[in-house]
């Protein structure tokens, strides 16, 4: 390669440039061209060329001197430009999956948080039932007629179940309904079915002193007056004691509307005063032991319970394979028309079934006027 001209060589090139230009300028002699217009649009005149030939002849010349100039000068960086500040916000690049979570389900707030695989829920544990005890639930049966001249009175049999440890009034009250409704499959003392099969009762809160029973129908058909009449007092009886509510008016309905029974309207009905219970109660209540319970052996037996007879006579018996083992008399604290509690012990007795019998005799003819019959065993 050559090297390029020195400066010194490009200024004389450059005067000399000005010069040929400058001579070419003089040289136009510009006027009105008014006689070179009127002989060029002449029909009768060929025109001898272009006015303006000397002109684009002078700017080719200065063209090809400029050009060269420029190429023969010293090569120069041009200055940098400054950069603009840009407006524009920077662009985070889309990420190729989806954005991890802080555990809870949310996007994490925290770019700089690497992404971790979520951890797997835990499944629910199904909720554990409360613990079940052992109770004996109050409930109150309608026993019939003894006797010819006798008459219909409510039994408490304490009826065995299970509830949570914790339970409520409402749902003792529950349970001791769902079994007034229902008379026991071993119904040695024939207390009537007052109500058909598949009714319920539930306990239905209202504001006090009330409470309230709704049934989801009515009962039997055919049963005497006095008969509907207590068998309504047995749940009246039976929800009052679960609620622990003796005096509490209860509130009877049914569900699909109508009467509770033929002569029984759904109505708010009431225990009778102490005075006058007698006149609803059977004459006695064997509490315990209650029907079919299993007593633990070596032990003495003691039963017990609750009478309103002629002059607080309870006469008993206790029967194993419907043979007569042992018989006797007790007194009731009180005569009618108090309940008086009474007592019986058979002492220990051996393993096996019994039935203890606990019976009324009337003072008229010496018949039986009523009886309370318990089956229970010793094992």
């Amino acid at each position: 390669m050559t090297d390029r001209p020195g400066t010194d060589g490009l200024e004389q090139l450059e005067a000399e440039l000005r010069g040929a230009l400058s001579r070419e300028a003089d040289a136009v002699r510009p006027d009105d061209r008014l006689g070179d217009i009127r002989a060029a649009v002449s029909p009768t005149r060929r025109r001898s060329g272009p006015w303006w030939a000397p002109m684009a002849a002078a700017a080719a010349v200065a063209a090809i001197v400029v050009a060269a100039w420029i190429g023969l000068r010293p090569g120069t960086a041009p200055p940098p430009i400054p950069a603009t500040p840009s407006t524009t916000a920077p662009v985070s690049p889309t990420p190729s999956t989806a954005p991890s979570t802080n555990g809870t389900g949310s996007p994490s707030t925290d770019p700089s948080t690497p992404s971790t695989p979520a951890t797997p829920a835990t499944p629910a544990r199904p909720a554990t039932p409360a613990p079940l005890v052992a109770v004996a639930l109050p409930v109150y049966y309608l026993a019939p007629p003894t006797s010819p001249d006798g008459r219909y009175g409510l039994v408490r049999v304490f009826v065995p179940g299970q509830l949570p440890t914790a339970a409520t009034l409402a749902q003792k009250a529950d349970a001791a309904l769902a079994a007034a409704v229902t008379v026991p499959a071993d119904n040695p003392n024939r207390f009537v079915a007052a109500w058909p099969a598949g009714t319920t009762a539930r306990y239905v809160a209202l504001p006090a002193p009330e409470v309230g029973v709704s049934l989801s129908g009515p009962g039997v058909t055919g049963l005497p007056e006095e008969a509907q009449r207590l068998a309504v007092q047995a749940l009246v009886w039976t929800v009052t004691a679960a609620v622990q509510q003796a005096t509490a008016p209860v509130a009877v309905t049914v569900a699909t509307g109508g009467p509770i029974f033929e002569t029984v309207g759904t109505n708010v009905f009431k225990r009778p005063g102490a005075e006058q219970q007698f006149e609803e109660l059977a004459t006695i209540w064997v509490d315990s032991p209650y029907a079919d319970q299993v007593l633990a052996a070596g032990k003495a037996v003691v039963v017990t319970g609750l009478a309103c007879v002629f002059e607080a006579n309870v006469t008993w018996e206790l029967r194993q394979d419907g043979s007569v083992v042992k018989q006797g008399h007790t007194m009731a604290t009180s005569a009618c028309p108090q309940q008086g509690s009474w007592s019986v012990d058979l002492g220990t007795l051996a393993r096996g079934a019994y039935q203890f019998r606990a019976t009324e005799i009337s003072m008229k003819d010496g018949s039986i006027a009523f009886q309370n019959v318990v089956p229970f065993s010793v094992g």
